[in-house]
């Protein structure tokens, strides 16, 4: 998928020369092309478990109608109403730790988009904000040498609302005091 930009001459040639001064990125989807194999990363923790494939598909089902929804949330509806376990708690623990497992070769397998680099190259305030766990996503970033292009690398548990909410506040002060200057 990815941006439909290729270049800085691009850019431009789409919106101008306008000084980009903020651009807020998510990860999935338009950093990495990861939104499938995420998914699939799900199916291959709970097989690990030794869920039924049916369960596996209306688990995919559940998960791919609201990706958005942390991953515990959804894994303990699953395991409350469609693949029901006496230890709820501890189904849950040992799902998010196969899928964190699985995202860590996700992740590994995959290049950043060019597009979504370049973006932030040109950007004087580039930041991350995902539905991924922050900690993750810090690793992530790290591991592929990309975490310095951007201001800020920033995930759950906090609410990406709240935190582009901040960026916004924090950025606009920062690019004032820096036209003022």
């Amino acid at each position: 998928m990815g941006l439909p930009l290729n270049s800085r001459m691009e850019f431009q040639a789409v919106y101008g020369n306008i000084p980009v001064d903020l651009v807020i990125l998510d990860c999935d989807g338009v950093i990495f092309d990861s939104n499938s194999l995420k998914t699939q990363a799900y199916a291959t923790c709970l097989r690990h478990m030794n869920v039924p494939e049916e369960k596996i598909a209306e688990y995919v089902a559940l998960h791919t109608r609201d990706a958005s929804v942390a991953r515990e949330i959804k894994f303990g509806y699953f395991f409350k109403n469609i693949y029901p376990v006496e230890d709820v708690e501890r189904a849950i623990q040992e799902a998010v730790k196969g899928y964190v497992k699985e995202c860590d070769l996700v992740y590994d397998s995959l290049e950043p988009l060019p597009e979504a680099l370049e973006l932030a190259r040109i950007c004087s305030h580039a930041h991350v904000v995902s539905g991924t766990a922050e900690a993750e996503l810090q690793i992530v970033f790290q591991n592929h040498k990309i975490d310095q292009l951007f201001r800020s690398i920033r995930g759950t548990p906090t609410k990406k609302q709240t935190h582009i909410t901040d960026i916004i506040s924090v950025s606009v002060k920062i690019i004032c005091c820096e036209m003022c200057v």
